[in-house]
């Protein structure tokens, strides 16, 4: 794990990991013991974010984008495209279910005052479908108690309209797609692990049946 402190214009950056004391009286208790440090201006972190923003729009992300207005879906296509983020309008609501599935969907941004079918009933059953979906909600409806219903049933962020800045959009895209990435980095490691213990147990299993 990295940690990065700010002291004046420059950071100070080094890695942690926890280690056990050998002797009394810290037996079990963690130190932290930091190491490799280095230090570097902070306009580098700046450098970083661009970089990473420059990587994010080199890998396909895709957003699918509930609103029955295709004006709506249309500007916020234009607007993230600029960022390399693919927008996949649709504009009936009660189909969205269905489309996310199909086309495996991670990221889905909905309107909340919708005909049929309203915002908040299809982020219930978005959440309902598929828990790991991540919804933006991007609406006209100005209200907090729109704001901290969005959040009790579960959305990611709340935008909105008229939708003139798209940069805290942009950048809530990227985290969640962040936040999926390292969810893959988990799942591949955890099949190392597996596969890993999966071989050393067949190892051992040879060895006992050889020394029987």
């Amino acid at each position: 794990m990295r940690l990065s402190v700010a002291h004046g214009n420059r950071s100070i950056r080094g890695v942690v990991f926890p280690v056990v004391a050998a002797s009394e009286p810290l037996v079990g208790y963690p130190v932290v013991c930091l190491v490799d440090f280095e230090t570097r201006p902070l306009c580098d972190r700046r450098s970083d974010k661009r970089s990473e923003d420059a990587a994010m729009t080199n890998r396909p992300v895709r957003v699918l984008h509930v609103d029955d207005d295709p004006a709506m879906t249309r500007l916020t296509a234009q607007l993230l495209a600029r960022h390399g983020i693919e927008v996949t309008p649709l504009h009936d609501p009660t189909a969205a279910v269905e489309r996310i599935a199909a086309e495996n969907f991670r990221i889905v941004i909905v309107d909340l005052q919708m005909p049929k079918l309203d915002g908040f009933e299809l982020l219930e059953r978005i959440k309902r479908a598929d828990g790991g979906t991540a919804v933006i909600v991007l609406t006209g409806v100005v209200k907090q108690a729109s704001v901290i219903r969005s959040l009790h049933e579960g959305a990611t962020a709340c935008f909105f309209k008229p939708l003139t800045d798209a940069a805290g959009l942009v950048d809530c895209i990227a985290d969640i797609n962040k936040s999926f990435d390292r969810w893959r980095e988990t799942l591949r490691q955890l099949t190392q692990l597996r596969a890993g213990g999966d071989a050393s147990s067949a190892a051992f299993l040879k060895f006992a049946a050889s020394t029987r």
